[in-house]
């Protein structure tokens, strides 16, 4: 943290939601005022996008929420090419028959898709799932829908699907 004047600035590593930003300017400011200094102006210098460190209040973070980053495309590749399908699936594994059912895809109030545009034409995409208490338990993975677009030297760009799955993981109860 540097002050200039009464302007107290917080270098943090990491992307802070509304609520944890104004806590620690709140801590910030209250711990300056001990020392007699009333009327300090704290602002947050943080990174954003940067995926690592997403800093929340307990509060806002009581149900579980299971996320998956993917290097991805512009998922307006997919505008020609993918109507009326899904660009993500929350699968449950199926013991008995050895199959993964689809139980979510991006229509679910459960599910969210971020695509997060990158330097030099990559991307990332994230999904998450806002696990409900209702979730069976179970082994579940995420599935990734797109469409890339392919440019050789001096050839007319190519669009061409593609499809990426998470690892699996264990949705348990509590």
């Amino acid at each position: 943290m540097i002050t200039v004047g009464s302007l107290a600035i917080i270098a943090i590593p990491g992307e802070f939601t509304t609520m944890s930003g104004r806590r620690l300017r709140e801590a910030v400011q209250a711990e300056f005022a001990t020392y007699g200094m009333q009327n300090m102006t704290a602002v947050i210098s943080g990174l954003c996008n940067v995926y690592t460190h997403y800093i929340t209040t307990f509060e806002e973070y009581q149900g579980e929420v299971a996320e998956v980053i993917f290097v991805g495309a512009n998922p307006k590749n997919s505008a020609e090419n993918q109507t009326h399908q899904t660009f993500l699936t929350v699968e449950k594994y199926e013991a008995t028959s050895a199959t993964w059912r689809i139980v979510h895809n991006d229509a679910s109030w459960e599910t969210r898709f971020y695509w997060h545009k990158g330097l030099l034409g990559h991307s990332n995409a994230t999904i998450q799932w806002h696990i409900p208490g209702t979730a069976q338990p179970g082994i579940y993975r995420m599935r990734y829908f797109g469409h890339h677009r392919k440019q050789d030297f001096l050839k007319p760009a190519v669009i061409l699907p593609f499809e990426s799955t998470s690892s699996a993981f264990e949705v348990v109860t509590s």
